[in-house]
């Protein structure tokens, strides 16, 4: 995979409509949350894309979900690698819960999965 380069130390700004896009081609992802300050409408040129993923399992991952994700993502954005982090729902902190579940976007799954994912993890 080629390692995508920062331009002039600015992360490329993506849609919410592209973000949806590309996540819904990936199977293995079930909900996918965009939270922090792209969320909130208060990103800049160097701001990272925060997202918080519900994955299944694939028995032929070696790497972990979310690695497989980290460079799916990341290569089919075209954005650099250290513009992107990512949170994996089924072991994130209750700290990091509670800060995503204050202001998110649903990039993918729906309301009532979401609801209920946070409702299972107070």
């Amino acid at each position: 995979m080629e390692l995508k380069q920062r331009v002039f130390g600015k992360t490329r700004k993506l849609s919410i409509e592209r973000l949806k896009e590309v996540l819904a081609g990936l199977s293995y992802v079930r909900i996918a949350l965009l939270f922090g300050s792209r969320a909130i409408g208060k990103d800049d040129s160097r701001s990272d894309y925060d997202l918080a993923l519900l994955m299944d399992e694939l028995p032929e991952e070696t790497w972990g979900m979310q690695a497989r994700a980290w460079a799916d993502i990341s290569g089919l954005l075209e954005i650099a690698e250290c513009d992107l982090d990512i949170v994996d729902l089924k072991n994130a902190d209750k700290l990091i819960l509670n800060n995503i579940k204050e202001s998110f976007v649903v990039l993918k799954g729906d309301g009532n999965e979401v609801c209920r994912l946070f409702e299972q993890n107070k």
